[in-house]
């Protein structure tokens, strides 16, 4: 699509990311390359460089909505490509920041509403009430956690990020055996066979609940989640203490509080 006053804008981003995308592509051969010699040390070292690429990306896009918060390339970029780094309070600051046509855009109202769910689950919140069916048909609330500390898990067995995390979260319930830490997995497949697989495959041991509606679980969309796996740390009254810990910063977190 051309003749646009946004497209011709957005093509105006394009030129700005022109060179980090350079240097994102230029990334792919070193790390494959490395990944083939078992080069652990050479890989966290080019995943290291990515990330401080997409950072740099982040900055760009970020800048370029305050240039355009009066027309509809703010909140599509906001919306579609930034919201997922951004915290609760800067998704409110960009949505503010909008006037004149930008406003009236669907992204905004879009934005506007995700900020409204994001903010009922922000840290610092009582985690929001739920209950939904185990495999085994039986309804779990979130309620009955209460008296420990909760990672709710947003995970799926066809994710495969999230297949690759769950052995370092598997390490640390085995770890903190029979203090007072559970877990509650919220599946967002859409098969229950899968589910029940991934579960077993894994050794995921705790308890697991699930509706099988993929991205429209209830709950998944009850707490904004939108990009799994997605973690959730509720103290032992149920209020929410951190966000997206994964790896070593949950098992040190976790560690910390059960300690």
């Amino acid at each position: 699509i051309t003749g646009s006053v946004c497209e011709d804008i957005m093509n105006g981003l394009g030129d700005k990311l022109q060179a980090t995308n350079d240097e994102m592509q230029a990334l792919y051969p070193a790390y494959n390359e490395a990944r083939q010699a078992n080069d652990e040390a050479k890989m966290a070292e080019i995943s290291a460089q990515a990330e401080e690429i997409n950072h740099n990306q982040t900055e760009i896009k970020k800048a370029f909505v305050k240039d355009n918060s009066n027309n509809g390339v703010g909140p599509y970029l906001v919306y579609r490509e930034l919201r997922y780094s951004l915290s609760v309070s800067e998704m409110k600051e960009f949505a503010d920041d909008f006037k004149g046509s930008a406003k009236k855009t669907i992204y905004a109202t879009m934005l506007n509403k995700t900020i409204k769910t994001l903010e009922a689950v922000d840290i610092g919140k009582v985690a929001p009430e739920f209950e939904m069916e185990n495999p085994e048909g039986e309804l779990i609330k979130l309620s009955s956690f209460r008296g420990k500390y909760l990672l709710i898990d947003f995970w799926a067995s066809w994710c495969g990020p999230c297949r690759r995390e769950n052995p370092n979260v598997v390490k640390l319930y085995n770890e903190v055996a029979g203090k007072d830490f559970e877990i509650l997995g919220v599946s967002l497949d859409r098969n229950r066979e899968d589910w029940l697989k991934g579960i077993a495959e894994d050794k995921l041991t705790w308890a697991h609940v699930s509706d099988l509606k993929f991205w429209d679980n209830r709950v998944a969309k009850q707490y904004g989640v939108s990009s799994i796996p997605h973690t959730i740390l509720l103290d032992k009254e149920g209020v929410i203490i951190e966000k997206n810990l994964r790896g070593e910063k949950l098992r040190e977190k976790v560690l910390e509080l059960v300690n």
